[in-house]
């Protein structure tokens, strides 16, 4: 109650949906929104801003347990590579 919500403004290249994926909120945002970004080829392995961490570990630390999984294999399947640390996670 009284809590406003956004619109997310359009995004209308790759460059605008990477910077939607590194700003993904797993927790608060559902697999429509990450299939979104993706489809509009967001791309999961862009060099990570500075401050942040990769798509993949965002969801593995921060998505709730039952939608993990779906998150971890969409971003696989849109070619996100596992990193050391995203092995080691």
């Amino acid at each position: 109650p009284g809590a406003e919500v956004k619109e997310k403004p359009p995004i209308t290249n790759p460059e605008q949906a990477t910077k939607a994926l590194f700003k993904f909120r797993p927790v608060r945002e559902d697999i429509d929104e990450l299939q979104r970004l993706l489809t509009l080829r967001a791309d999961p392995n862009a060099e990570i801003p500075e401050g942040s961490i990769s798509p993949l570990m965002n969801v593995s630390m921060f998505a709730p347990l039952s939608r993990v999984v779906a998150m971890r294999k969409l971003l696989l399947a849109h070619g996100a590579i596992l990193t050391k640390d995203d092995k080691e996670y």
